[in-house]
């Protein structure tokens, strides 16, 4: 599993698994706590159907951005299926085997991360804020293995599906979805997800790629995580984009370090919102001003 092509069968899990009941007016994610067999690899990488999204992905070899990392044994894969399961079920001995699994080194992380992404991509549109607040404790206990799934997948703007996936709508028609698309909503909750993980996923989030991204809503979420992280890297990130030409990207990024100074308490932001006052663009001054008198609201 490379972490390029895995992202539009990760994608095509979750829509897939909007097919649930309604509960509270939401839809829930169905048979996550089902066995399953991995499936078979078939053709070049990127061109397999999309895993059941009944349980757990455990294939191996191994790869994250091109870059092989490890590979599992049967046995392996069978623990992790055991443990997966103890997640899937809120059982109170999942953290328990999490840190056991994880003490394993080596490829256990990526393939944990693997999975928290799968089952937060449902989670996000269709299940509980208690779920996002478990696939965080859990991918800040994995780490840096776990930045590049969730932030590769907060810069992506959309993604032909590999296969098509049947759905339903808001009224309950058959739909067929040929295309994901991602939102603000999942960008907020992949944010969140981020800013748990912490100092390790700073070096990603504040490279050109991310807070420079094509998509503006993107850029946006990517200053919050590293505002909400608010670590002095996370803020000398943030003071190099406080010179973006966009004034809402310059507002964006006041607003972070607002986060910075008023929620991980970094006066190293001050100095920077400081200097922003003069920012010829009255919305940047008062997101300015709103940091520097502690009246930034988190998103997230």
């Amino acid at each position: 599993m490379r972490l390029r092509a895995f992202l539009v069968p990760a994608v095509a899990l979750a829509v897939a698994a909007c097919t649930g009941p309604v509960r509270n007016g939401r839809r829930t994610p169905r048979g996550l706590d089902a066995p399953v067999t991995p499936p078979a690899p078939t053709g070049p990488v990127g061109t397999a159907p999309p895993a059941p999204r009944t349980g757990p992905a455990v294939e191996a070899p191994v790869g994250v951005e091109d870059r092989y990392v490890g590979k599992l044994s049967r046995a392996e894969q069978e623990e992790f299926r055991a443990a997966w399961a103890l997640f899937v079920r809120k059982d109170a001995a999942w953290p328990e085997a999490r840190d056991r699994w994880l003490a394993r080194g080596g490829v256990s992380g990526y393939v944990l991360a693997e999975n928290l992404l799968r089952y937060f991509v449902s989670a996000s549109k269709y299940g509980e804020r208690t779920d996002l607040n478990r696939v965080a404790l859990a991918a800040k206990k994995v780490g840096e293995p776990a930045v590049a799934y969730f932030a590769s997948l907060l810069v992506l703007d959309q993604r032909p599906l590999d296969q098509p996936v049947q759905s339903v709508d808001a009224d309950g028609k058959p739909v067929t979805i040929t295309v994901w698309r991602n939102d603000d909503v999942t960008r907020q909750h992949l944010a969140y997800i981020l800013s748990a993980i912490g100092e390790p996923a700073v070096p990603m989030l504040s490279s050109e790629p991310y807070l420079r991204a094509p998509s503006p809503s993107a850029r946006r979420y990517v200053a919050y995580a590293l505002g909400r992280i608010g670590t002095d890297r996370a803020v000398d990130a943030l003071a190099s984009a406080m010179s973006a030409p966009d004034w809402q990207d310059r507002a964006s990024v006041a607003k972070a370090l607002g986060l910075a100074l008023n929620f991980a308490k970094n006066q190293r932001a001050r100095a920077v919102l400081d200097r922003a006052r003069a920012d010829p663009d009255p919305f940047v001054r008062k997101k300015v001003e709103e940091g520097l008198e502690g009246r930034t609201k988190s998103e997230f």
